[in-house]
């Protein structure tokens, strides 16, 4: 059945948001993974996750927590595989859109491309992402925005790296905000066909293309690229592996 959750105050560890960020630096580097989320109770938000295939990619994070992705794995079991990843600096809920998006499979004569934010707090660990690079995916940053934080309107609660959230309508077209011209010519350059769209004064109402529009039915396979699958976290480390 579906997974409910009670909000009770043992679901939050309330010392997280006291935590200086250079012991935070020194957690990242030594892969251990802390989150304003216990694993009292199952949690996850749909936003976390970005399907790939027969993968689904899902971030361990503020919002989604170990016992939520162990459900999911658990009720999902044979039809999807889940692969976590982790953004140790990220401690606020910063969906996966604007944090490692796939853009194209590889196939036979190229490799594949997933997006990623070159953002320092949203930085994900290395040996994940070396997972994606040894299954023919090269990991690409995208631009520094064309519009900057100053410039959201005045009651988007969200950042100016939502200008990585697009739609993706095929492995070579890719539907954008029509403002994010430094992006444009940045998936110009990759070899995308680029659809702009005016959707700026849509961002207070949380988030931009990508996240109000629905999932698109593919006529692909239900196949996994992920052909590496050798990670494992340090034993010392509080994360799910």
């Amino acid at each position: 059945g579906a997974a409910f959750h009670s909000m009770a105050d043992s679901m939050y560890d309330t010392s997280f948001w006291t935590e200086k960020a250079e012991r935070k630096k020194e957690r990242m580097e030594k892969a251990i993974f802390r989150y304003p989320l216990t694993d009292s109770e199952i949690a996850f938000d749909a936003a976390d996750m970005t399907r790939m295939g027969a993968d689904v990619i899902i971030q361990h994070s503020a919002v989604t927590n170990r016992p939520g992705i162990e459900w999911l794995r658990r009720e999902l079991k044979g039809h999807v595989n889940f692969r976590p990843i982790h953004s140790p600096m990220e401690d606020t809920p910063i969906h996966i859109d604007c944090t490692l998006v796939p853009l194209r499979p590889p196939t036979s004569g190229s490799r594949g491309l997933i997006m990623g934010c070159p953002s320092e707090n949203r930085h994900l660990v290395e040996a994940e992402l070396e997972q994606f690079r040894q299954s023919g995916f090269d990991i690409v940053m995208a631009p520094e925005p064309t519009m900057g934080n100053d410039t959201l309107p005045p009651m988007c609660e969200w950042g100016k790296w939502l200008s990585m959230n697009m739609l993706q309508i095929s492995p070579n077209k890719v539907i954008i905000e029509d403002s994010e011209t430094s992006i444009e010519k940045w998936f110009e350059d990759l070899g995308f066909e680029v659809l702009k769209v005016p959707y700026r004064d849509v961002f207070e109402f949380g988030g931009s293309i990508h996240c109000s529009t629905w999932d698109i039915n593919r006529d692909d396979e239900k196949k996994s690229y992920m052909t590496c699958d050798n990670y494992e976290l340090p034993e010392h480390t509080n994360c799910y592996p």
